[in-house]
């Protein structure tokens, strides 16, 4: 039976939720090749703590931790995987400020600010850390949608300005 990683790419719900899920969809390099390198079809499996533990100490979101951004892209979460049953916002795990950098000149470029937690922070709040999709991409989750948006409100972060921001709009 699939793991409640392997049902969200799967783009399917687990039948039973838990925060201690197991992971089998992150990417592992074989010997020889260079440093963060990605394969297709290599699996890790573990829980998440197993996994992003002593490496994740930070989460990263692109915006400003707007209430209203934070509520709309958690009610379209559900829309993708309504059999979960839980509402999810889209971030990003770091095990350093040098990585909330890369993460910054990649894949948060169209953002002019980020938002970034500690890991306990966000985990101390109630909201459940799950590994999706390719790493470094985590959900942020709750059952609850306005509970998951006043819990990220209110938990300890950073705000950053991004220096690689790319204005889409010129």
């Amino acid at each position: 039976m699939p793991t409640l990683a392997g049902w969200l790419v799967l783009g399917e719900g687990p039948e039973v939720l838990s925060p201690l899920a197991r992971v089998t969809c992150m990417s592992a390099p074989r010997p020889g090749d260079p440093p963060n390198a990605r394969q297709r079809d290599v699996h890790i499996e573990g829980t998440i703590g197993e996994l992003i533990d002593g490496v994740t100490v930070l989460v990263v979101r692109g915006d400003e931790l707007d209430p209203e951004v934070l509520a709309d892209d958690a009610f379209r979460f559900p829309e993708r995987f309504d059999e979960w049953g839980r509402y999810g916002i889209s971030a990003f795990y770091a095990g350093s400020d040098d990585d909330v950098d890369a993460l910054c000149q990649s894949r948060l470029v169209r953002f002019e600010t980020v938002v970034v937690f500690e890991r306990t922070a966000v985990e101390a709040s109630g909201v459940d850390i799950v590994a999706t999709f390719r790493t470094p991409h985590i959900t942020l989750c709750h059952a609850d949608l306005a509970k998951l948006v006043a819990l990220l409100m209110n938990c300890r972060h950073r705000v950053l300005t991004n220096p690689y921001y790319v204005d889409d709009e010129r």
